[in-house]
């Protein structure tokens, strides 16, 4: 996932979400059995797009940890 502390123009944050495919599937994976583990069926409607969505949500989630809080102080 790649984010930005300036807009084409300069101002401000930008959010740019662009995902490694590599860690998103490798996380999907590990979530899907993780459903299977608690007794779901992640093959069953409502349940397919699941494990990608979180391995996507907890990749959003930890960005920060890569971002530097000063530039993104400094950027406001």
């Amino acid at each position: 996932m790649e984010f930005s502390l300036h807009d084409d123009n300069g101002n401000g944050y930008k959010k740019i979400e662009r995902y490694d495919d590599k860690t998103t599937n490798e996380l999907a994976g590990h979530y899907k059995e993780s459903l299977r583990l608690i007794g779901e069926d992640p093959e069953r409607e409502g349940l397919e797009k699941t494990p990608l969505r979180v391995a996507k949500a907890m990749q959003f989630l930890t960005q920060g940890y890569e971002m530097d809080p000063v530039a993104i102080l400094n950027s406001a």
